[in-house]
């Protein structure tokens, strides 16, 4: 074992044992975490969402989150709007057809780790508007005592190709999971590296036929839990649809030369 390892697990050990005690102060400090319901209904949409008042969450982003989600699809689909007239317009022309309500439902779960003294929250913002299925976004929050955690403070993914090289081994671990990820293609174009070139780090652009792919954005919706970090996608984002929200799981081995520390 290099002593770059030994290092990183000695912190690693530090950071166990900070964050037990900074969870069990927490768990004593009397603060609690409260819940907030959102419902607005109209003719044409029904919206519900479900979000935590959390203390850690200093600067109020979830709420934040949740109100610009509600706000956006209240003005998307407001009356008198494109989409209700577009809609309204097929109802006259087909007045068999089943009556059409958009849809929009957020809930989350909560994710404890006692030993690192984080909680995470994965939110999935289900919408329907229509066709066979509806869809699934997915958005995390991670905090800790002092408030949000981003990816960029737990892992370097800025430095010599790592948001490549981490996703490498994100499709790899998928790979492991051939229900929920069935099509090897599908999950390679979805996590970018279909848009590369042979050399495994330069970005094709002719591949991809965009302006680039964040690599990064692979590891933004993550749950830290005392195992390793969960990252998440949305449904269709790196699998068939019928997989739906999925998560990948690496744990601390596999992510120390990445840890930001």
């Amino acid at each position: 074992m290099n002593k770059k390892i030994i290092a990183i697990l000695a912190v690693v050990i530090v950071a166990v044992l900070a964050g037990a005690v900074i969870w069990s102060r927490y768990q004593k400090s009397g603060q609690s975490i409260t819940e907030k319901a959102v419902e607005e209904k109209t003719d044409f949409y029904e919206i519900t969402a479900k979000y935590p008042i959390d203390p850690w969450d200093k600067d109020g982003a979830i709420k934040e989150f949740v109100n610009y989600q509600v706000d956006q699809r209240k003005e998307d689909w407001k009356v008198g709007g494109d989409i209700y007239n577009t809609e309204k317009d097929v109802e006259a022309r087909f007045p068999d057809r089943p009556k059409m309500v958009y849809t929009m439902d957020i809930t989350y779960t909560k994710y404890d780790s006692p030993k690192f003294g984080t909680r995470s929250y994965v939110f999935i913002i289900g919408e329907y508007t229509g066709g066979a299925n509806a869809n699934a976004r997915v958005q995390s929050f991670s905090f800790n005592k002092d408030g949000r955690i981003q990816i960029g403070d737990i892992l370097n993914l800025a430095d010599d190709h790592n948001d490549i090289e981490l996703t490498k081994i994100l499709f790899d671990k998928a790979m492991t999971d051939p229900e929920r990820f069935p099509s090897a293609d599908i999950t390679r174009e979805g996590t970018g590296l279909a848009y590369l070139k042979d050399d495994g780090i330069t970005f094709d652009q002719s591949k991809c036929h965009c302006d680039g792919f964040l690599f990064s954005s692979n590891f933004q919706n993550f749950v830290i839990k005392d195992e390793g970090i969960d990252f998440f996608f949305g449904k269709y984002q790196a699998t068939i649809g019928a997989s739906g929200v999925v998560d990948v799981m690496l744990d601390w081995d596999a992510l120390a030369p990445y840890l930001e520390i």
